[in-house]
């Protein structure tokens, strides 16, 4: 799979406790766990929240978001 080209100005911040940081850059989205460990997320969504379990890539959860 290759990552997705994105606008690399998206910028997704944490909320909730749990959930992870979603940033576009380098045309992929990319995934910022709590722990500081960074893993590729190759998802063609935008606007959205990823909850990821454990250390694998696995999405559990998405919630889309409305833009303000």
């Amino acid at each position: 799979m290759e990552g997705v080209e994105v606008d690399s100005s998206l910028v997704y911040e944490v909320r909730p406790e749990g959930w992870s940081k979603v940033v576009a850059e380098n045309g992929r989205f990319q995934l910022l766990k709590l722990q500081k460990r960074i893993l590729t997320l190759f998802y063609p969504v935008r606007n959205a929240y990823f909850l990821i379990l454990g250390k694998e890539r696995t999405i559990i959860k998405r919630s889309y978001l409305s833009r303000e």
